[in-house]
């Protein structure tokens, strides 16, 4: 029987050459953007779930005034693990970019410092050495299979000394695996925290991200609840309430404390996949259906011969489901085409081979039964219900009361596409006001360098060679770019005293800062070396001015910390976050 359903079926295909190749190819697009949107979205929820103990970690953050961060006291994670028998482990966390030597090779490589209890919270793979020891020695370091091949070829790296910034040597005591393209951390080399020094360390400056796996079975509320004044309990230098609090580490790359949560963009695309899937499905019901005013006869016969209605239904069921088939495997190959361009656009190392992504055969699978329900049941039995004699006596199917539902689909189909376009065209206009908004500094034709140590303190004779070529028109340096403003330190100015400090961002610069980005000093002057002071001076934006309703700022005194200082000039408000 089924043998004799494939046969009608590929001859109805040869019949309806046209009409089965529009079926199907519109079916194809609507499988591909959704099997893409779909890897899409497992990418992003699979972030940092790899770990063995994922569940139990947890990323410190802090909540100061209004702001929140997630940078923490060096000294934090220690003390939790010391004070809290919940506390199993606890790392520090930080990166810096380092200039890294080995014998004529010079790559600018990022180190994370970590604390030994690293390896046992986060699931890292050893090639060669002990997680148990290999961060030891303060000069030790563990590199990344990469790292090892780009420094010492095929060699043993074992031993092997690197250099660092030209200040220190570290010594290779192990090789790992780097972390998947979905893990929040990244680098290219491990090194221990302790290169800071114990009295850093044990400092409470915010500087640094800490982790800490808790023991199962706690009630998470009580344990926020438990740690929540701790920076205050021991910080004495602030008087400022300081909220201390965690988050799961599966939520760090979904949520976030400032700004749009990536979550939202999931949703967004989830219903954009829900939507032209559905479109694809009600544009192929409507051509089956549409197309069914042609098989009055045949339906008509197979009755008075003693078809039964379940057994042509299960004919036309088997029609769509071959076609939808057909369209799956050719979505398969247009999703295959486009994923290298979506991973261009998108940064990310989406796979869909389907021997290297078991997702994929999910995917698949799931829209396979989605698009297989919406798109072969109703057609199925649509064609099914006719009676006989009119079949026969017509010789064509006539208004129907398909015809109905079928309007109504073609409406549906038309207000999700007029939808989709608006859409389409209000992300569009977005963007191009993004790529087009004044940011209130220069960031074409700008080249950002890391520095290393001799680079730093040689950087006016850098800055004066660089100054011979007539290509180069302006060079500074500073602790951040404009986009990339960071730094939290608590400030007060006149009228404002110590005990009312507040929280503020800020960047250490060079003279020509704001000169060689094109920001605009609306108030005062730019910093100068004609005036040695400017050592200790700063400059505020506009934000700043109306944050503090201070009048004639200029001249008025600021300080960060301990260090103060006069503010010289204000500088325009630039877009220094999104």
């Amino acid at each position: 029987m089924f043998n004799n359903y494939f046969k009608i079926t590929l001859r109805n295909f040869k019949i309806q050459k046209l009409f089965s190749a529009i079926n199907i190819f519109g079916l194809s697009l609507g499988i591909a953007v959704c099997l893409i949107i779909y890897l899409w979205i497992s990418d992003e929820l699979s972030y940092d779930r790899f770990h063995k103990n994922y569940y139990s970690i947890y990323q410190l953050w802090e909540e100061i005034g209004e702001i929140k961060t997630t940078t923490s006291p060096w000294a934090l994670s220690e003390v939790l693990k010391n004070d809290y028998p919940e506390v199993l482990k606890a790392t520090r966390f930080t990166t810096r970019n380092f200039n890294t030597r080995c014998s004529d090779k010079l790559f600018p490589e990022q180190a994370a410092l970590v604390d030994q209890d690293f390896f046992d919270i986060f699931s890292i793979k050893f090639v060669k050495g002990d997680p148990a020891s290999c961060l030891n020695s303060v000069t030790s370091a563990a590199i990344t299979e990469e790292c090892a091949t780009k420094f010492f070829g095929t060699e043993d790296p074992i031993g092997k000394l690197l250099n660092v910034n030209n200040r220190f040597d570290l010594t290779v005591t192990a090789v790992i695996r780097s972390l998947p393209s979905n893990s929040s951390l990244q680098f290219d080399y491990l090194a221990p925290v302790k290169l800071f020094g114990e009295e850093r360390l044990n400092s409470w400056a915010v500087e640094t991200q800490a982790f800490v796996m808790l023991s199962d079975n706690i009630s998470l509320g009580q344990f926020r609840e438990k740690i929540s004044g701790t920076t205050n309990k021991y910080d004495k230098r602030t008087e400022q309430k300081v909220v201390n609090n965690l988050r799961p580490l599966s939520e760090i790359h979904l949520y976030s404390l400032s700004g749009t949560d990536r979550m939202v963009y999931i949703y967004i695309f989830s219903t954009i996949a829900v939507f032209v899937l559905l479109m694809a499905c009600i544009n192929f019901i409507n051509l089956t259906t549409a197309q069914a005013s042609k098989r009055g006869k045949e339906v008509g016969i197979r009755k008075v011969i003693g078809a039964e209605r379940k057994e042509l239904i299960i004919q036309f069921f088997s029609e769509s489901l071959l076609m939808i088939l057909l369209a799956i495997i050719f979505g398969y190959i247009i999703a295959l085409l486009f994923v290298p361009e979506v991973n261009s656009v998108s940064g990310k190392q989406l796979a869909i081979n389907i021997l290297k992504n078991p997702n994929v055969i999910l995917g698949l699978g799931i829209i396979a039964i989605i698009t297989g329900l919406i798109s072969g049941i109703y057609p199925s039995i649509l064609l099914s219900s006719f009676k006989p004699v009119v079949l026969l006596k017509e010789g064509r199917i006539k208004g129907s009361s398909g015809n109905f539902l079928r309007n109504m689909l073609v409406v549906l189909q038309f207000t999700i596409a007029v939808g989709i376009i608006i859409c389409s065209i209000v992300v569009f206009e977005q963007m191009n006001y993004i790529h087009n908004r004044d940011l209130g500094f220069q960031k074409d034709n700008i080249v950002c360098l890391p520095m290393n140590g001799d680079l730093r303190t040689g950087f006016d004779a850098f800055k004066n060679e660089l100054s011979l070529n007539p290509n180069v028109l302006g060079a500074t340096y500073a602790n951040n770019y404009p986009t990339g403003i960071g730094n939290i330190n608590p400030i007060y100015w006149e009228g404002h005293g110590p005990a009312d400090y507040e929280i503020a961002n800020f960047a250490c610069v060079d003279f020509d800062y704001i000169k060689t980005f094109g920001m605009k000093i609306i108030e005062g002057r730019d910093f100068s070396r004609e005036f040695a002071v400017d050592t200790t001076n700063y400059i505020v934006n506009e934000a700043m001015i109306k944050h503090m309703k201070m009048k004639d700022p200029v001249g008025k005194m600021f300080s960060i910390w301990e260090y103060e200082g006069k503010i010289i000039g204000v500088v325009k408000d630039f877009h220094s976050t999104s």
